[in-house]
């Protein structure tokens, strides 16, 4: 593969806006929790809001790349290519599938009682998930499973 490498952290930034919109709504689940406790409204409006861009910004990503040599960010610390893409762009339905099936039950039942803290973890493992794909050497791994195992 050719080696597109961006040694310029900020320009590396780019490439990962839909890992730092999961994070963003990361902390906009915690902020709204603070202020709505009871009001669920605004969180999954967030949440839809959020998958919405980052589904935008991953297919965008994948058409611009589409036939490109993997591209290595942060000093090769990750690298961005078909199959890195290709798995972002399945963990997105999958997480979507994910927290709108454990709501709750067919009896209309809540399966989940402490919502926010539900969704910081499955959006902390979705974050894990999407660097681990995209991780180059065994440290980036390593953290990338950590975040996973963590959340």
């Amino acid at each position: 593969m050719d080696q597109l490498g961006l040694s310029d952290n900020q320009a590396s930034l780019l490439f990962i806006f839909p890992e730092i919109i999961i994070i963003l709504l990361i902390l906009g689940v915690v902020v709204l929790d603070l202020f709505f406790r009871k009001h669920k409204f605004f969180l999954y409006l967030l949440l839809i809001i959020g998958f919405v861009g980052i589904a935008y910004l991953t297919q965008q990503l994948w058409s611009n790349h589409i036939g490109k040599a993997a591209l290595y960010l942060f000093n090769q610390l990750l690298v961005i290519d078909a199959l890195a893409l290709f798995f972002k762009i399945i963990f997105i339905p999958i997480t979507f599938i994910t927290l709108s099936i454990t709501d709750k039950n067919a009896h209309g039942q809540v399966m989940v009682r402490h919502v926010p803290e539900y969704l910081i973890f499955i959006l902390g493992i979705w974050l894990g998930a999407c660097f681990l794909v995209m991780a180059n050497n065994l440290l980036t791994i390593y953290i990338s499973m950590e975040l996973t195992s963590i959340a």
